[in-house]
């Protein structure tokens, strides 16, 4: 619950239950009051649990599995210094206008902007890099995309060879099950021709 909301709520609710609230400070930022330091009973802290439950609107998504794979002819490492980068994906994504990061390693936040006006919000999960390996979730965009989640995952194939595997779980945010299959075709084309412009930085 927002820190603002919460205040205002527990302010209401001083004069309606005869809460006291001891070693309060009060300031005033934005036209928000913020409360520090409430002194609340235990019946008191349940009330406000019972009132406010946690809540998130990023979700496992349900779907079915959209992997774009491409054979590169290069020794895997390599290949996962530029398909692991979760704050280069304009390497390989020309439509990116360019990123921006907040953070560094799990729990970063990278903002694509896209040339065409775009914007797509993402969460890194997990970046190892001895299994060469990243998953990252979908936090906002402004494209028909509700909940999502990938894997990029790069494993070596024989001598200076390796495979890089894009894999996407999404959903769309509007529409009925008939979208579905348009929805996933979207997807479909936009990481085929991602990892295809990877193969080209190596295979030439």
């Amino acid at each position: 619950m927002p820190v603002a909301f919460l205040a205002r709520f527990i302010a209401i609710h001083v004069s309606d239950h005869g809460w006291r609230l001891t070693g309060q400070e009060q300031r005033t930022a934005k036209g928000y009051v913020y409360l520090k330091q409430i002194d609340l009973s235990e019946q008191q802290r349940n009330f406000l649990v019972q009132q406010f439950e946690p809540d998130t609107l990023v979700r496992n998504p349900v779907g079915n599995p959209v992997v774009a794979s491409v054979t590169v002819k290069s020794d895997a490492r390599s290949v996962w210094n530029v398909v692991g980068d979760f704050a280069g994906f304009a390497t390989f994504i020309p439509a990116l206008a360019h990123i921006e990061m907040t953070g560094e390693g799990v729990r970063s936040v990278r903002k694509k902007l896209f040339k065409d006006g775009n914007v797509v919000i993402e969460q890194l999960n997990t970046h190892d890099d001895q299994a060469m390996a990243m998953t990252w979730s979908l936090l906002y965009t402004s494209l028909n995309i509700g909940n999502l989640w990938a894997v990029m995952q790069v494993v070596p194939d024989g001598d200076n060879q390796s495979q890089a595997t894009w894999t996407i779980i999404g959903q769309p945010h509007t529409g009925s099950k008939e979208d579905v299959p348009a929805f996933e075709a979207f997807l479909q084309g936009f990481a085929d021709d991602a990892m295809k412009n990877v193969q080209a930085l190596f295979n030439g």
